[in-house]
């Protein structure tokens, strides 16, 4: 009796846990403009009637004297103006509007190396594993009652 107590108990903060995860999950997605940094790509650029900003991304694969052009993930290449420094193979995301030359004109470049991904990937499994052994140094798991019991 006491046992199934337990288990009512448990599965019932678990299921508060996730109705607080999801609520949050919603929250974010229905005000997912609100909680941008940049303008939202389609807003009209400082006022000016009939200039939309857009939003393109992809790996750089020249640089120019006034700016880079990138293959997005369409495999369409892209010219950008900006004077934001890149190397080529870097991961950029620009925020701009498109001129009547068919250039695109940066606003704001975000840029990411090559290597960022794979070195937070590596950082993260790291992390997780120092925690792990800290954690089951002071604690075990009891399978017979369903708990982490610290050790002694």
């Amino acid at each position: 009796m006491k046992k199934l107590h337990i288990i009512i108990k448990k599965s019932f903060s678990l299921f508060i846990l996730i109705v607080i995860l999801l609520s949050l999950c919603i929250n974010f997605s229905e005000n997912y403009y609100s909680h941008l940094t940049y303008p939202n790509p389609g807003s009209s650029v400082l006022g000016a009637p009939g200039v939309y900003t857009f939003a393109v991304s992809g790996e750089v694969i020249e640089i120019h004297a006034d700016g880079f052009s990138i293959l997005d993930e369409n495999n369409i290449k892209v010219r950008i103006e900006s004077t934001e420094k890149v190397q080529k193979g870097d991961f950029v995301e620009v925020l701009g509007f498109l001129q009547p030359s068919n250039v695109f004109k940066s606003i704001k470049v975000i840029r990411g190396y090559k290597w960022g991904n794979e070195f937070l990937i590596l950082r993260s499994i790291f992390g997780l594993i120092l925690l792990l052994i800290i954690f089951f140094r002071y604690w075990n798991f009891e399978f017979k009652n369903l708990v982490f019991m610290r050790r002694r």
